[in-house]
């Protein structure tokens, strides 16, 4: 059942998170889920433990509930799917991996080198140290990432991966630099006079890259909204 696919979901993000032996590998959700035609307890227990494992793991999990999940809240669902594929994406930013990554440390040497924080917001700080960079979240890491390649185009850093990426000015030049082959494609994205004609021409231009799963890539609704799961 899906509580089963929940449990083995974190554990493909994070292998070794849930002991495979307390999940209930036989719990199946009862038709219609109410109140007169309870959902049996295996099902509920590997919901719990799947939830309590996920906010471990940092996962996001504001307004979802076991209920909810039991029901079929289809907004409830996507959170947490999304939220797990997330940390696991998320997980694999790391120095030990990426190794350049390093180079993003705060200077503090250049004014003209203003630099993102742990929480990814502007600031010189004078000087970073090692320990305090290692300890960055990959959110941060990613976000100093980002930047990087955007004052490298002209285009101002950003402090969040929502509403500062809403108008599709940030995407459009991280693609022009980072995915030159459409290159006249994220242009006119660029050049676009409006927010809405910009994310239409975003989207467009992103289903020219050659990306190893094309359903990643956002519709212009997600971009506008700043959804940041996308």
């Amino acid at each position: 059942g899906f509580s089963v696919f929940l449990c083995k979901l974190i554990n493909r993000v994070a292998p070794g998170t849930i002991d495979e032996r307390v999940i209930n590998l036989d719990a199946v959700v009862n038709d219609q889920s109410s109140a007169a035609n309870p959902t049996n307890s295996e099902v509920l227990e590997n919901i719990s433990l799947c939830m309590n494992s996920a906010k471990a793991l940092g996962c996001d999990l504001t307004n979802v509930t076991v209920q909810a999940i039991v029901t079929g809240n289809d907004d409830a669902i996507k959170k947490i799917v999304t939220e797990i594929l997330k940390v696991g994406q998320l997980s694999t930013i790391n120095v030990e991996r990426f190794s350049g990554l390093v180079h993003l440390r705060e200077s503090g040497s250049s004014s003209s080198a203003s630099t993102t924080t742990a929480n990814g917001s502007n600031g010189d700080t004078g000087g970073e140290d090692i320990q305090t960079f290692l300890h960055l979240t990959p959110e941060a890491l990613l976000m100093r990432w980002v930047n990087h390649h955007l004052r490298a185009t002209g285009v101002a850093p950003a402090t969040n991966f929502d509403s500062d990426f809403a108008d599709g000015t940030r995407y459009a030049a991280l693609m022009k630099r980072l995915a030159p082959s459409p290159a006249a494609e994220h242009e006119v994205a660029l050049s676009s006079a409006g927010p809405e004609q910009r994310v239409r021409e975003l989207a467009k231009s992103m289903t020219l890259l050659d990306l190893a799963n094309k359903s990643y890539v956002p519709h212009a609704s997600d971009i506008e909204q700043g959804n940041r799961d996308r």
